[in-house]
């Protein structure tokens, strides 16, 4: 259970040290430029990808119990054995000796592991599961856990540093596209300003200025539908989903592309109610609103603007096959089923903690309703 806004832990001197190197290096990017600042979507890619310092790239553990938030494939392995349900269709329509997945962004492997063990059970294992991952102690991590659950199954895994140029299969995204860069804007009578980042001797701050990036003008001036006239935003919107998205249907020839991720359609997306945006901070377990905390240490995130995707995927010809609820997804492919296969063999402890995972990844106040199942198909 993440806690929302309570104090935060202290860091180990060697975190904090690793921190204050990736901000003397932010620092001085600023510094280096005339008006001395820098767009938040520069900043947040900084702290999250900066080589060597970057929160998904630099060695330290962010997934699960000891780390800074739980994903669903860490909750039950059921969540995994549901999407391998879903996959078997795709696979068995493809020819036998070109059956593919790949994972982009695999965390600590542990839906990977699963999914293949899932279709090993089921006799449908892919020729290849490749995974997309560029950090290299996240590579380490994954090798690790199929040598130690599943050593038999790491002859069909692959490693990869970059999206192949033709792929046939099933590209997988979770939790993946919410961690891409976003801009911070802020709208009042038909007038766009961009949030930057500055840096004095407190540290970095919030700068508010005259929007002078035509691709943010035109991007919020195409959101003017869903934004109400007499409503101040403070908002952000994602400039790189569109080239991302694009990146991924380039490489796909036939298959699914299926995305994973908490978020709204964009008329929500820019309710009134929402006009604060969605930027959020996760430090162990504690979630807050202060990305200048901790540079390097902590995630920093935005929800997903369905909409947005949808948009894209449409306007790139890939054909939108669903996009539903996690809940109605899970259930539909056979959450329950699973379940209950599996409930009668459990002792009382492990039925309730298998009752309480089912209730997190379904229950609308919890992950069923905000995160949501994409799945384009070319």
């Amino acid at each position: 259970m993440i806690t929302a806004e309570l104090p935060l832990p202290k860091p180990s001197q060697l975190a904090l040290s690793h921190s204050n190197q990736l901000a003397e290096l932010i620092r001085a990017k600023i510094l280096a430029q005339s008006q001395q600042t820098i767009s938040f979507a520069e900043y947040m890619q900084l702290c999250l990808y900066a080589p060597n310092y970057g929160y998904y790239v630099a060695g330290q553990q962010r997934f699960g119990e000891g780390g800074d938030f739980i994903t669903a494939p860490e909750i039950t392995p059921l969540f995994s054995r549901t999407l391998a349900n879903f996959y078997q269709e795709t696979l068995f329509q493809l020819p036998s000796n070109n059956r593919t997945i790949m994972e982009i962004g695999a965390g600590t492997g542990r839906m990977a592991v699963d999914t293949l063990l899932a279709l090993q059970a089921a006799n449908l294992l892919p020729t290849t599961y490749f995974i997309l991952e560029i950090s290299p102690d996240l590579k380490a991590r994954q090798r690790a856990l199929f040598r130690n659950e599943a050593p038999d199954l790491l002859p069909y895994v692959i490693w990869l540093d970059k999206l192949p140029q033709a792929f046939d299969g099933i590209i997988i995204a979770n939790e993946l596209l919410d961690a891409l860069a976003v801009h911070r804007f802020a709208w009042q009578n038909n007038t766009v300003k961009e949030y930057q980042v500055g840096v004095d001797n407190n540290g970095f701050y919030w700068a508010l200025s005259d929007a002078k990036n035509s691709q943010l003008i035109t991007a919020v001036s195409e959101l003017t539908p869903y934004l109400e006239p007499n409503c101040v935003y403070h908002s952000e919107v994602n400039l790189e989903l569109p080239a991302y998205l694009t990146s991924l249907a380039d490489c796909l020839r036939h298959g699914k592309i299926i995305f994973i991720d908490y978020g709204h359609f964009t008329e929500n997306y820019y309710a009134s109610y929402r006009a604060n945006g969605t930027l959020l901070c996760h430090f162990q377990h504690r979630a807050h609103k202060d990305p200048f905390i901790y540079p390097g240490l902590q995630d920093i995130t935005c929800h997903i603007d369905f909409g947005l995707l949808e948009r894209c995927g449409l306007a790139l010809g890939l054909q939108l096959d669903c996009c539903q609820p996690q809940a109605t997804f899970l259930i539909e492919n056979g959450l329950i089923q699973l379940a209950e296969a599996e409930f009668s063999a459990l002792t009382v402890s492990q039925q309730c903690k298998l009752s309480q995972a089912i209730q997190q990844l379904t229950s609308p106040n919890a992950m069923g309703e905000v995160f949501k199942v994409m799945v384009f198909s070319k």
